[in-house]
């Protein structure tokens, strides 16, 4: 995200696999206790420390701004650009950067309309079986596309499942959307 809305010479230390990305391979692997050390006024988790008064160590909020960044759709991702990517980066960037996501979205949106729309039931976990829920990024992809997403409309980012269920979700299509490719045993555990 800090990438993409152009504030990466801002970025001072990241987790390993934020290191991974191109432009921030130089950058110092830190954690939560660690980043302190830097002197950032921004400090992005995925959720907020139990211990923050205690890692804060005397520096106060004003000084150090904790942000918990765990979008779970897209309507997160714009309310994070405006809160946490305009101080950063200015208004300007961040409309840029909300425009250059939506566009081709928006387009994908435009070409299925009018078309049936089949209901999806999308997989983001084998074991144990679960469901991407009403409020994530997955359902909102498959309604932009065209599709209902079985979950949507729930406030849940995932939904359990076992075999009673798919008979009153009654799927059209199921999708497994997994941050990686299925290994052998993985694909025949989807199937």
């Amino acid at each position: 995200f800090l990438l993409e809305i152009g504030a990466e010479e801002q970025i001072l230390g990241v987790d390993a696999e934020s290191q991974k990305l191109p432009g921030l391979t130089d950058r110092p692997i830190v954690t939560l206790e660690s980043a302190l050390q830097l002197g950032p006024s921004l400090v992005l988790v995925p959720e907020r420390p139990e211990n923050e008064r205690e890692w804060r160590n005397g520096a106060t909020p004003a000084e150090i701004r904790i942000v918990e960044f765990a979008p779970h759709d897209l309507e997160d991702v714009f309310e994070l650009a405006r809160t946490v990517g305009e101080p950063l980066v200015g208004r300007e960037r961040v409309n840029r950067f909300s425009l250059e996501l939506s566009r081709p979205l928006a387009q994908i949106g435009g070409e299925s309309f009018g078309q049936p729309r089949p209901r999806i039931a999308a997989v983001i976990d084998l074991d144990p079986l679960t469901l991407a829920g009403g409020h994530s990024f997955q359902t909102d992809l498959i309604e932009i596309a065209g599709g209902h997403s079985i979950t949507h409309g729930g406030e849940e980012t995932r939904k359990g499942v076992n075999d009673g269920d798919w008979g009153a979700l009654s799927p059209d299509l199921v999708v497994v959307m997994t941050p990686s490719a299925l290994n052998g045993a993985e694909r025949k555990a989807a199937l």
